[in-house]
């Protein structure tokens, strides 16, 4: 895999800033000392919980060179404004940040909503994601909605990795995507045991790293802890 197959979530670093108040950590030194470290790909939550960007963030990231931006927002926030002033390359449309850890949605009780929102996204010009369960089920809605990628909520890996049934869940998951034309991201918690136990899935578009990265790079510093998420990628 390469390093693109990788992106960032800044959120680790927001949730810290806007709990403390102030300007630090800030997230524009954050993501330029990932770039030195070979990711321009960053994932930033917006507009409704404690990890979100503020829109100095996002001007401020939108003028870095070579950068690739997801914002992640919430099904029923102000995400058209969102995008066409942001103009981010993807959008992944997530659960209210209370609702449940990890963000995913059951698209089965959205429908409506969610292809008027992934309408109103492809008029923009922005591709849409969908934040989900592993579940051939929730995959089969998306493609219905006309999303182009879906993230599989990898938080199930910590409660249920000694069972087969969760892994199972999600290689089935990442196939069936895969055939129905979605891109698929991996992302929630992700830690080096799930990589390890997923790396080999080629139809994944890219690994979402985020809380676990952060609390490496503390002790190791951002280029470490970038080079040793590589190391475990084949």
């Amino acid at each position: 895999m390469e390093k693109h197959r990788l992106s960032i979530v800044l959120d680790a670093v927001g949730t810290m800033r806007n709990h403390a108040g102030g300007d630090v950590p800030d997230l524009l030194t954050a993501a330029v000392a990932c770039q030195l470290g070979g990711i321009s790909q960053f994932v930033v939550s917006y507009g409704d919980d404690h990890a979100a960007a503020q829109t100095r963030d996002l001007r401020l990231l939108r003028q870095l060179p070579h950068v690739h931006l997801d914002l992640q927002i919430a099904l029923m926030a102000d995400f058209a404004t969102a995008a066409f002033e942001f103009k981010p390359e993807w959008v992944t449309l997530v659960a209210p940040a209370f609702n449940t850890q990890g963000r995913p949605m059951d698209l089965a009780a959205c429908r409506e909503p969610l292809k008027k929102a992934v309408q109103t996204l492809h008029d923009a010009n922005v591709r849409v994601c969908v934040c989900i369960e592993p579940s051939v089920d929730q995959v089969r809605v998306a493609h219905r909605a006309d999303v182009d990628a879906v993230v599989l909520c990898t938080h199930g890996f910590a409660t249920h990795q000694t069972s087969g049934e969760w892994l199972n869940a999600c290689v089935d998951s990442v196939r069936t995507a895969h055939k129905f034309g979605l891109q698929v991201d991996l992302g929630g918690n992700l830690h080096g045991d799930a990589i390890v136990a997923l790396r080999e899935l080629a139809e994944v578009r890219r690994f979402r790293i985020g809380r676990t990265f952060w609390a490496r790079s503390l002790f190791v510093g951002v280029d470490r802890a970038i080079a040793d998420v590589l190391k475990l990628l084949p």
